[in-house]
């Protein structure tokens, strides 16, 4: 679970970052220069925690999504395999 938990982790982050970036920026005790430069700051911090969900996303998508995928389409493939085949043979003896 470490790149699921990463990912939502850094997903928390990011949106924290960004409620902060709201905060500063509705201060009215800062400057606007003072504003600018931690809004710098944290847009930085945000980019970076962007790039690296990215990258988990596509880890999640690869190690989770994908094999629980194929592990459902098994299962259903096993359970209707019954139907299927005599549904297949019923469409060919109609073409036979």
């Amino acid at each position: 679970m470490g790149a699921l938990s990463e990912y939502l982790e850094l997903k928390n982050e990011s949106y924290l970052i960004s409620e902060e970036v709201s905060r500063v920026l509705k201060d009215r005790k800062r400057t606007n220069s003072e504003k600018r430069e931690i809004v710098e700051k944290l847009q930085k911090k945000l980019r970076s925690k962007k790039q690296k969900i990215k990258i988990l996303h596509d880890r999640v998508v690869e190690y989770y999504v994908f094999p629980g995928t194929l592990i459902i389409l098994a299962y259903l493939a096993f359970q209707f395999s019954e139907y299927i085949t005599e549904t297949l043979i019923e469409i060919l003896m109609k073409f036979i």
